[in-house]
């Protein structure tokens, strides 16, 4: 697909595209989008026909969109080009959602960009400019100078518009376009295609600072969001890079929450809490709130911002075997499996159905009416930790206050009434995600294995 706006730039485009100039390109699954703001009145009327009439010529379908903008309301250019993507995403889900989107962005228009994102922000992203491949966006021209599409049309005879928007002095970019571009290669022949290359070259270095980001992110524990807890990572670790990647590390960190760009001075605010003492936090845009907990950098989403309030944290709920129970935004199951494996401890565990005094499920079919097929025994409920509960882990002594135990486990106190436990009558047997009681012991002598998962999401392991 082919954003045609009528200019000379994609009109260059969509002819090269369509009389097979570029050979990897078919004629036949080849279409053209054009969106009509109307912003130009008369004008715009005249784009649209005169993009009819390329497409006519070339053969090329076409779907024409009409998009109407305000222009009391702020930042129309970025408003327009929002509107532009949006239909060009939805033509192409509706044609089955396979395909690229061209642009006909070229090597001049790279270096404004340039120019525009180095003059607002600060950072190496600035200066990598737009990408010749970003999805399902292509930029098939972006290292073709504007002076040879103009030249091309004059060649082929294409007739094109011109857009008095591209050069109303009311727009930064038109001044770049029209102002500094023209001084800068008059001082330094050359300029903009060198800037085009260290635009090139920076793309290429921020992509591989992202990959080794990343990389650095899953060895510092980062764990995506998910109940109850947010993404966190090891303070112990982080402490000990330099300031600077610590920083470019954070800014990853932070950039992948939902829709916030991460500045200098927020980066800055979170490092602080790397140092600091238990307990402090910064928020941040959006409401979600980085804390330092214990031995970790947390994240937390607008409703974990603050202990639950009273009557907030989700009732006991009973957990049927087999069967599965809904508590605080997680799914718990149980149900007695063949056998025993390693668990993936974040998400299961396994016990002793018989070391719980769980009763004996029998099947249908077996002799017994279906409401006495449980028999007498323990059942399972999942809850939220109580003042006065007690604990034994596997392999521990004796029980513990499970206040402590959290504590030892690096819980924070706000978490911890998100936090199922897994009861078998009144004894806690799974701190799901994090330990499994003695009680549940499996060994040679078992015969019943009961499992226990979550999903949902991953709870974290912190301990």
């Amino acid at each position: 697909m082919v954003m045609v706006s009528g200019g000379r730039d994609s009109t260059c485009l969509l002819h090269l595209l369509a009389t097979g100039a570029v050979p990897e390109a078919s004629r036949a699954r080849l279409r053209a989008l054009h969106v009509n703001h109307g912003l130009r009145g008369p004008e715009s009327e005249a784009d649209e026909r005169l993009v009819r009439a390329l497409c006519a010529r070339l053969q090329v379908p076409l779907t024409v969109v009409t998009a109407p903008l305000s222009k009391e309301e702020g930042n129309l250019q970025a408003r327009a080009r929002d509107l532009r993507r949006r239909a060009a995403l939805d033509l192409l889900e509706s044609a089955g959602g396979e395909g690229q989107i061209a642009l006909g962005h070229t090597l001049d228009d790279q270096v404004e960009t340039l120019l525009y994102r180095v003059g607002r922000y600060a950072g190496l992203a600035a200066l990598s400019g737009m990408r010749p491949r970003q999805g399902v966006w292509v930029r098939p021209l972006l290292g073709v100078r504007r002076e040879e599409t103009a030249r091309y049309c004059e060649e082929q005879q294409l007739a094109f518009a011109e857009d008095r928007g591209n050069v109303d002095p009311a727009y930064a970019r038109s001044r770049l376009r029209a102002g500094v571009l023209p001084a800068w290669e008059a001082a330094l022949p050359g300029a903009v295609e060198t800037a085009a290359r260290t635009a090139e070259v920076a793309a290429e270095g921020v992509d591989l600072l992202h990959v080794m980001a990343d990389e650095l992110l899953e060895e510092l524990g980062f764990r995506d969001p998910a109940p109850p807890f947010g993404p966190a990572l090891s303070l112990p670790r982080l402490s000990r890079l330099p300031r600077g990647a610590r920083r470019l590390l954070l800014h990853r960190f932070l950039g992948r929450l939902p829709a916030l760009e991460p500045s200098a001075e927020l980066v800055a605010a979170v490092d602080g809490l790397v140092g600091g003492a238990s307990g402090r936090s910064v928020t941040l845009p959006g409401g979600f709130v980085a804390v330092r907990d214990y031995q970790w950098l947390r994240v937390l989403a607008p409703a974990e911002g603050a202990p639950p309030a009273a009557g907030i944290t989700p009732p006991p709920v009973p957990l049927p075997v087999p069967g599965s129970a809904t508590w605080g935004g997680l799914k718990v199951m149980a149900a007695i499996v063949p056998g025993y494996r390693a668990p993936e401890v974040r998400r299961e565990t396994y016990l002793d159905a018989d070391a719980l005094g769980l009763p004996v499920t029998l099947g249908p079919g077996e002799g017994r009416d279906p409401s006495e097929r449980h028999g007498a025994g323990e059942s399972l409920t999942v809850r939220a930790v109580l003042p006065g509960d007690h604990f034994r882990a596997l392999g521990a002594p004796g029980r513990r206050k499970l206040q402590d135990v959290m504590v030892d486990l690096g819980i924070p106190a706000r978490l911890r009434a998100r936090l199922p436990l897994v009861l078998c009558g009144d004894e806690v047997v799974w701190i799901a995600g994090y330990l499994t009681a003695e009680r549940g012991r499996i060994g040679r002598s078992t015969k019943r294995v009961l499992r226990l998962g979550t999903e949902g999401g991953p709870i974290p392991l912190d301990g």
